[in-house]
């Protein structure tokens, strides 16, 4: 059996049963109702982490006092702040004078792998390939030469897999870019009701690069953090995905500019399987329309 991830698509109501989809129930979208865009987030300035120990001031955003973990890659307060997401949102505004991107979580233990100093390697990763590849590994358990080492499955549980996905068996390309505009993923976080939490901080020029720059890798179906990251890369700069969190199993992403037609979901249904989520939708068809009415935020957990 592959190794896949559970995914999470957070909405604000809660949680649908959705039908088997055919000819009778074709998937079908609203027009996207168009907002102002937060990203894309960059930051030309080499950032350099806080004191430790002591209270500081990032971007004009008060923090209390924090530690340098991840050998010496992440900041983090060793006092919980209030409204962490109002915080983060804060942060985030003044990332392009700081170089210091937020997140709402971070890891506790340091990751296997050594952090990139040469983030050339994310640019030499060529993320189509890498989707069709691991596509083929997590949907059709097949290795790089297409075939299937029978040992790690029974006939049983692959015709159950075949079956689950239906006519959608091959790779179709990646999603194109998207250009509306249909979430604020900053007002969106800031409106976040979370009590109080930690506040984390990792110098990059973008934030698909924190994984790189961390050297976390907990995706199963990649190999290297430079992969996680130039695909985080791509979801920025097709889709505007915004980095919100990074734990010890998983990652947070919200997407500014998710697809509205149904063949761009589909596309965009077979990155996120290749990207190793899972899901509890009776068939591939189901889940395209999961990710259609819930498109925003996606908690990755792997386990």
């Amino acid at each position: 059996m592959m190794l896949r991830c559970v995914l999470v698509v957070c909405a604000t109501t809660s949680m649908m049963t959705y039908p088997m989809m055919s000819e009778e129930t074709p998937m079908t979208t609203e027009p996207p109702t168009e907002v102002a865009c937060s990203g894309p987030h960059r930051s030309d300035v080499t950032g350099e982490l806080p004191a430790v120990d002591v209270p500081v001031t990032v971007g004009g955003v008060e923090l209390p006092p924090g530690q340098v973990s991840i050998r010496g890659r992440m900041w983090h307060t060793t006092e919980r702040v209030d409204n962490p997401a109002v915080v983060w949102a804060a942060l985030v505004d003044a990332y392009p004078e700081t170089g210091l991107w937020p997140l709402t979580s971070g890891p506790t233990r340091t990751p296997n792998l050594p952090p990139s100093d040469d983030l050339t390697l994310i640019d030499a990763v060529i993320v189509d390939a890498l989707m069709e590849q691991t596509w083929r590994h997590v949907a059709l358990w097949q290795d790089q030469s297409g075939n299937r080492d029978e040992s790690l499955f029974t006939a049983e549980e692959l015709a159950d897999q075949l079956a689950w996905l239906g006519d959608d068996t091959e790779f179709t390309g990646l999603m194109p870019a998207q250009t509306a505009c249909r979430d604020n993923a900053v007002a969106s976080q800031r409106n976040a009701r979370v009590s109080s939490g930690y506040m984390y901080l990792v110098a990059a020029q973008r934030p698909a690069d924190v994984p790189a720059q961390l050297g976390w890798l907990d995706n199963y179906n990649l190999e290297t953090p430079e992969e996680l990251s130039a695909i985080l890369r791509s979801w920025e700069d097709r889709a505007g995905a915004v980095l919100t969190w990074v734990g010890d199993n998983g990652l947070g992403v919200r997407f500014e500019r998710p697809p509205s037609n149904p063949d761009d979901i589909r596309r965009w249904a077979m990155e996120q399987y290749a990207f190793g989520a899972e899901t509890a939708a009776a068939n591939f068809e189901a889940f395209q329309h999961d990710l259609a009415d819930r498109p925003f935020t996606f908690d990755y957990a792997w386990q």
